[in-house]
């Protein structure tokens, strides 16, 4: 099993976090998977077979699936009702799944961009709002500072 999942990411020229989001699944997943420690659960075992052009790999993962206990070829109607950009590519060309899977990963990729500069925008701003509140706290301190010198003084007899 841990070979098959490392030929089906290798012949599809993704890295594991790229694979693991294909899958939505974690990159630790994939590790695990790949080193042996786990196994993808069946619906993902589908993905994986959805992504491939016919080939040596897709056929071992076309035994593996066969080979899955009744309750799991259950949940395959379900599976298939499931609305995903991986379960809807067309079954044709190996080319035009791979296709559909960079596209899809470029739109998460955009998504993801748009998220970091909401993040970076909000960061700017705290920080703006930490410098003033510092120099709020520093002026503050100063004044009382201040007022306590003055009041020594007075308690000392000194105006």
């Amino acid at each position: 099993m841990p070979e098959i999942v490392r030929r089906v990411r290798c012949s599809l020229r993704l890295s594991q976090e790229e694979f693991s989001r294909l899958l939505s699944a974690t990159k630790g997943a994939v590790q695990h998977w790949e080193r042996g420690r786990n196994k993808p659960d069946w619906a993902r075992l589908l993905r994986m077979r959805q992504l491939l052009p016919a080939g040596p790999e897709r056929w071992e993962l076309d035994r593996l699936v066969r080979a899955a206990p009744p309750k799991a070829k259950a949940l395959l109607t379900t599976f298939r009702a499931r609305k995903s950009r991986v379960l809807l590519m067309p079954r044709s060309s190996g080319e035009s799944r791979s296709m559909a899977a960079i596209a899809a990963l470029r739109g998460e990729q955009r998504a993801l961009g748009r998220r970091v500069q909401r993040l970076e925008r909000a960061l700017t701003r705290a920080r703006t709002q930490l410098r003033e509140l510092v120099l709020t706290a520093r002026r503050l301190d100063s004044r009382f500072a201040k007022g306590l010198r003055l009041n020594l003084a007075r308690r000392r007899g000194k105006p």
